[in-house]
Parts: structure tokens; sequence; C-alpha cells
């Protein structure tokens, strides 16, 4: 958690890193992040999260396709194989949807959910019952267009390399919720970089410029409470290091 105190205003915001994910280890901070978003009239998130609720349609191959179209029978039946045994998943259940979709889904299923709702969801609905205006430092429509420039041959890949590596990436995901629960971003930053490989550049660099340069017009003109993924913010390429160049004073809370 950062306070964010721009030059020549009389009011603070604060800087939150999130995780979509609904264990214990996610909700660590929920408490003092609450006690701080009651100290604002605005909540942003990474995107507003009441924005594309239906729009899904990127989520699914065209209508007549599926994953098994652009793999081998081979190849398909191992993923099938790995996804049940590993995943508890039929692949035949959500095969329509996009490799990096079915990723995500896969992460999900093997993470704790002790909450109802993930961490940034659930700040998003706080903020919504008391009554604030919800924003969100990058647009719907940003994110899918962002989505939609990833290579079929680059969302396979990956996909095929997490299912076949099943212990590296759920020892992978566990030193990044270890990292979140000693707020070393800059850990964060790093094993996410790295995870990332060829995407780095439109999933994390570029976008951090985005988020720093809208999370500075907002606090700059509102009490703003902003809640980003947690690993867009520490490193030589993160957000709080934009919005320090940009003459934002940053300090640490501590709980």
């Amino acid at each position: 958690m950062f306070e964010l105190r721009p030059n020549g205003v009389d009011f603070v915001s604060y800087l939150f890193g999130t995780m979509h994910a609904r264990s214990e280890e996610a909700f660590k901070y929920y408490k003092l992040a609450e006690s701080y978003l009651e100290k604002c009239q605005i909540f942003s998130g990474e995107i507003n999260l009441n924005e594309g609720v239906n729009d899904t349609e990127h989520f699914y191959f065209e209508e007549g396709r599926d994953i098994s179209y652009f793999l081998s029978q081979k190849q398909f039946e191992k993923l099938s194989k790995n996804i049940s045994k590993y995943y508890n998943l039929n692949l035949n259940d959500i095969k329509r949807f996009k490799p990096m979709i079915i990723q995500n889904m896969l992460l999900e299923s093997s993470s704790s959910k002790s909450f109802a709702q993930p961490l940034d969801m659930q700040l998003k609905l706080k903020a919504e019952e008391w009554g604030m205006e919800i924003t969100g430092v990058e647009t719907f429509n940003e994110q899918k267009d962002i989505f939609n420039s990833i290579k079929m041959e680059t969302q396979l890949k990956g996909l095929l390399k997490m299912a076949s590596n099943i212990h590296k990436t759920n020892n992978n995901f566990k030193k990044l919720v270890k990292h979140y629960q000693a707020a070393d971003h800059l850990a964060l930053y790093s094993s996410t970089k790295r995870s990332l490989g060829s995407l780095r550049r439109p999933l994390l660099f570029d976008r951090n410029i985005i988020m720093a340069d809208r999370i500075f017009e907002q606090v700059c003109s509102n009490n703003v409470f902003v809640a980003i993924g947690a690993a867009h913010m520490g490193g030589s390429k993160g957000v709080l290091r934009y919005l320090t160049k940009k003459g934002i004073k940053i300090r640490a809370i501590i709980d």
C-alpha cells in the first residue's frame, strides 16, 4: 500500500497492489486496504469492473472451431489428460475458450477459494457499498485489444507448456504468492517479467506506462483509491518508478 501526494494538491490518494485470487494469502492485506478505501471518494481498478460484463465473445473461438482445430490428436489427448489429472477439469467442457482463457481457468482451479470473490472484485463491491464512484485505470476495450493481438501460436505454446510442466507452474505461482505476502513488489515484477517471456512488452512494460499516465491524471484531480495488479508496481519499468518521475511523492504504508 502506498500513499500518493501529487505536487500542488492538498489531498492524498492511495495505490494498492492486488491479486486476482480468492485465497487467504491474497486477502492478507484486505483489512488494511479497506481502512484506506473508506478515506477516498473514487475507486479505480485496473479496469472498471462494471464494463464489458456481458462482452465475452472474444474469449471464444469463432463458431464451429475449438482448440482441437489447432492441435494434433496426440497433443489434444495429452492436454486433456493433464488437465483432467491435475486440475480436475474436462477439456471438452472448455475447449471453445481460447488458450489464454483456459490458462487462467487452470490457475484459478488450482488455487484455494476461501472467499466468494477475488480480491480486486471484493474491493470494488465494498466501494459500491459505500457509494463511491467506480472507474478504471485502463479501459475494457484496451485490455480486449491487447488480448486479441496475441497470436494464436503464442497462446497455444503457453498453454501446452503450462500443462506439461504442472509442478513448475504450481511452484512459480506459490513463489508469486510468497512475494505478495512479503509485499516484495520488486520480486513480483521480476518473476512476472520472467514468466511472460516474449509477452512482457505488451502485457507488462507497455501497460505500466499507460497505467502510470492514467493514475497520474486521476490522483492530480481527485481523492482516489487505485487498485492494480501488484506485479505492475515495482521494478525499473514499474508504475511506482514512473509515478516518481512524474513528481508524485510516494510513501509506503506498513501494516
